[in-house]
């Protein structure tokens, strides 16, 4: 079980990431966009390495009630790190050339 609550962090890290990285798109700053491409690299790497795994067993296991938790449970971290890292990003981390729409 604790494997899915890994996963979930990593998750919740990737989504937060990937909404940074989408944000630095947008900004004028190089250095803040390379950092976010590299990290969201690295993080995905460490979600296959999870997903793949949970993914595998439920399938060849027939785990379908686990299927259910992982589903919901992936949802809802998407969601929380999605929104959780626009909120943070807006507030405390964008400023002067790396805040979005800066060029």
């Amino acid at each position: 079980m604790m494997q899915y609550w890994l996963w979930g962090l990593v998750t919740l890290l990737l989504n937060a990431n990937n909404t940074a990285l989408a944000r630095a798109r947008t900004s004028g700053s190089l250095t803040y966009h390379s950092i976010m491409a590299a990290t969201a690299g690295l993080v995905w790497i460490f979600n296959q390495l999870f997903a793949v795994n949970i993914l595998w067993d439920v399938w060849h296991k027939h785990k379908w009630d686990q299927f259910t938790i992982v589903t919901i449970l992936y949802i809802i971290v998407t969601v929380v790190g999605s929104v959780g890292s626009h909120f943070i990003l807006m507030k405390y981390i964008e400023k002067g050339k790396a805040r979005v729409g800066e060029r």
